[in-house]
């Protein structure tokens, strides 16, 4: 497909549904606890910032019970908009005022990215995300303007499916669709890897490594950057040629930021002004000075949530891939995600060689690893080490220093082949139904708060919301499915039925009945009166079983 082909009308609606139906997602936790309470935040003050673009709600045309079968909330809205667009652009007789500011819209778009070579990427604004409430670190997220993150999703998108040849088979981040089988690799696809090369050597001694890059997004180069593009461009030749509309997006992409004068300056002006205490941190001043000299007068650093970000990524980690694939060793594996990595080897002197190769090639990136560490022992400590030399993985048998359990992009694979979820994901469920739980008692014991809801009404919309948080929206006759897509562990459609799995899903819902349980034990308590109250009798949620778990999400096998 030509430049051109990616900015038309379909492919700019489509993005525009896309980013209108997330942003009413998002909506969604503010109507939530603005039912509960009248002093919450409104959610019309965070409503869709080109909110005149679109048709009102309410004139959507709805998919029917037959389209809305097997798709997401999420699915619905975007088809429901994007229906009711189209039929609107196709009639002659339309003159709603959305549609002609829609259609001027749409053109500005095709303006900057088809016509205007001039065209100039602004810089971001920078919202700093949460990353460690203990360390009080936030991660710097970059966000574009509308018009602009459009232009930069296509541009993204059509670099991608042009150069994906390139790249090799080592890596399995935002890829393409393969030629050949159209199917899309993923981090699925990198587990998978690993258990058919765990097959290959069924009974052999498996040494594995891991490499972790620090600050990976705040550290790049832009020369490093602009370096992996050229290197993919020649690497095309004549038969496939990036347009240079193209190329001069990516360049003014990366002239839109670097980490100290984008990331830290913004950054730490947002925090001040919410009044948040903490900080962005960057690597060390002296590892920066060790490969730079004077850093400051240096551009380091990509936006973290830019779409071109992720096509930066694989362009200058391709490098480190290339030199792996020289070592030409079958008995090798190595996996790439982004920047997480993982190798395998039946011998331990071979990987370590490898390992070395690796870790030389980041050095001429430019890029800063965490110090790998030997693993002596097996124990807690092991899953904080961020970089790790060859170590054993095995069944333990009395030994310290094997290794039962790898993780790698979400999974844990222990040395037999059984798969579960990785530890760091299950905190984060567990610490998401806590969030939700803390804020409704706050809201509760607050008395100056205005409670729309009984203690009855507040039981039930609680109740609701941390099942449809792990099993989507279900009554009592929904058949139990093993891994429904609407249920928590779609995100992990490799997991099947074993005791370790079923361990992890019993602490999520026994973590999710204490949290019910502090609701309805301080609801009841307080005993809380609307201040609108109806007379519609309202019974107590019961707890049905099979379909409102976790644990129901896989059969058993």
């Amino acid at each position: 497909m030509e430049f051109e082909s990616y900015f038309d009308d379909h492919h700019i609606i489509d993005l525009l549904c896309k980013y209108r139906a997330e942003w009413a997602q998002r909506r969604h936790d503010y109507v939530f606890f603005r039912n509960l309470s009248s002093c919450a935040k409104n959610p019309c003050e965070v409503d869709f910032p080109h909110q005149y673009l679109f048709p009102p709600r309410r004139s959507w045309i709805r998919p029917n019970q037959v389209g809305r079968r097997n798709r997401s909330a999420l699915e619905i809205n975007t088809l429901a908009l994007k229906r009711t667009i189209e039929l609107n652009l196709r009639s002659i007789s339309s003159s709603s005022s959305w549609l002609s500011k829609l259609r001027l819209f749409i053109e500005g778009i095709k303006s900057n990215a088809i016509y205007n070579f001039c065209y100039k990427v602004p810089e971001p604004d920078i919202f700093p995300q949460l990353k460690d409430k203990v360390k009080k670190t936030y991660r710097p997220i970059a966000l574009y303007e509308l018009k602009d993150r459009i232009i930069l999703s296509l541009t993204a998108k059509y670099i991608r499916e042009v150069i994906d040849k390139y790249f090799l088979r080592y890596s399995f981040a935002f890829r393409a669709p393969s030629e050949m089988n159209h199917i899309t690799p993923t981090y699925h696809s990198a587990v998978e890897s690993i258990l058919q090369y765990l097959n290959r050597f069924e009974g052999k001694k498996l040494y594995v490594a891991e490499c972790d890059i620090q600050k990976f997004y705040d550290t790049v180069h832009h020369n490093i950057a602009l370096e992996g593009l050229w290197n993919a461009i020649l690497r095309l030749g004549n038969e496939d040629r990036l347009d240079v509309r193209a190329i001069l997006i990516f360049k003014s992409y990366l002239d839109s930021y670097t980490f100290k004068k984008t990331a830290l300056t913004k950054g730490e002006k947002k925090l001040l002004s919410e009044g948040k205490d903490g900080i962005i941190p960057w690597v060390k001043e002296n590892e920066l000075k060790k490969r730079y000299g004077h850093y400051k007068k240096e551009r380091i650093g990509i936006p973290q949530g830019g779409a071109l970000s992720i096509v930066i990524a694989n362009l200058v980690l391709d490098a480190a891939d290339r030199e792996i694939d020289k070592i030409k060793d079958q008995d090798l594996f190595y996996a790439r995600y982004c920047d997480d990595m993982i190798m395998i080897h039946t011998d331990k002197k071979r990987c370590e060689e490898a390992f070395e190769t690796y870790c030389n090639s980041l050095d001429k990136l430019n890029l800063i690893i965490h110090e790998p560490k030997e693993v002596d022992e097996y124990n807690d400590k092991f899953y904080d080490l961020k970089s790790k030399m060859p170590y054993l993985w095995t069944e333990p048998k009395g030994r310290k220093d094997a290794v039962p359990w790898i993780s790698f992009v979400g999974y844990q694979i222990r040395y037999d082949g059984l798969i579960r979820v990785r530890e760091t994901s299950i905190k984060k469920e567990l610490e998401k139904q806590l969030k939700i739980t803390d804020r409704v008692i706050r809201m509760m014991n607050d008395k100056q708060q205005r409670l729309r809801k009984s203690s009855k009404q507040i039981i039930v919309s609680h109740t609701n919301k941390l099942i449809s948080m792990s099993v989507g929206r279900r009554n009592l006759f929904t058949p139990t499915q093993s891994g429904s897509q609407f249920c928590w562990c779609s995100g992990f459609k490799l997991l099947r039925s074993n005791k370790c799995v079923m361990s992890q899903l019993k602490r999520l819902d026994r973590n999710r009945t204490k949290q019910l349980y502090r609701v309805k034990k301080l609801a009841r308590k307080l005993n809380i009166k609307p201040i609108n109250p109806h007379n519609r009798k309202l019974r107590l949620p019961r707890y049905y079983g099979a379909p409102f778990s976790y644990y129901s999400q896989f059969r058993k096998s």
